[in-house]
């Protein structure tokens, strides 16, 4: 029988960079929908997944298997099944990302590569983090900088942050978006052009964004009315020709 996602269910749908398919986490099923939210396959899984930090959950293509990073674990899509690579219980586990080909993790304090399905440590971090976007690294020091990293990880080209920019709001979609104390003043940047813009909007806080992003082709953004007035660049995905195209957003 044809189903499609409902309403509810589009909304916590986090797609699969460089696809034109999306996963649905529910109460311990996973399902894939294409563009369109038709249900292509669902998968079974003991976990349950309907958390409602679901933007923290991240899901990769690599070396042709899907990857999914949720509630601190990282499993494989194998149908008919969601399996367990590896968990961390002991340490907080960020998103993962791809880079040159290979698929990474971290923590606050290491760096690690997926090799024969296990995470080996092969970097040291400190003091910062890396944010990923569409095969685009940059390295996060909250208060002192960002900068782009290179494919054997040395860093060039320093954007410098403000000193009260010490909270970390957002990352993906094409942009990062640092907070002060307050919620009032927030520099943004921007992942094409490597630059800061500043803005004042409220809806840009650390307590508050979760209320105002969106899904696309290049996973989770901010929404469009937010963006507005910010001069940004989003790399959109082609769903034809699978293919990164920049694409004007304002």
């Amino acid at each position: 029988m044809t189903r499609h996602l409902s309403l509810q269910e589009r909304s916590r749908c986090v797609p699969i960079l460089n696809t034109d398919s999306s996963l649905y986490f529910g109460q311990r099923e996973i399902l894939i929908a294409t563009s369109n939210f038709l249900v292509q396959r669902s998968f079974e899984t003991d976990v349950d997944f309907s958390s409602d930090y679901f933007y923290l959950y991240s899901a990769v293509i690599s070396n042709g298997e899907i990857y999914v990073h949720a509630n601190n674990s990282l499993y494989q899509l194998q149908f008919p099944k969601l399996i367990l690579v590896t968990e961390f219980k002991s340490t907080q586990f960020q998103p993962i990302f791809t880079f040159n080909n290979t698929l990474y993790g971290q923590t606050e304090n290491s760096l690690y590569a997926l090799t024969n399905n296990k995470f080996t440590p092969v970097r040291t971090i400190s003091e910062g983090f890396y944010v990923s976007f569409c095969e685009k690294l940059v390295f996060v020091r909250p208060r002192t900088s960002v900068s782009t990293v290179k494919n054997d990880f040395s860093e060039e080209k320093i954007t410098v942050l403000s000193r009260k920019s010490a909270f970390f709001a957002f990352g993906q979609g094409g942009v990062i978006v640092f907070s002060d104390a307050s919620e009032k003043a927030f520099q943004i940047y921007d992942f094409v052009n490597q630059t800061i813009v500043e803005s004042k909007n409220g809806a840009l806080g650390y307590s508050k964004i979760k209320n105002v992003l969106v899904h696309g082709p290049t996973g989770i953004s901010l929404a469009e009315n937010v963006l507005s007035g910010i001069p940004h660049k989003l790399l959109e995905i082609s769903a034809l020709t699978n293919k990164k195209l920049l694409t004007e957003v304002n």
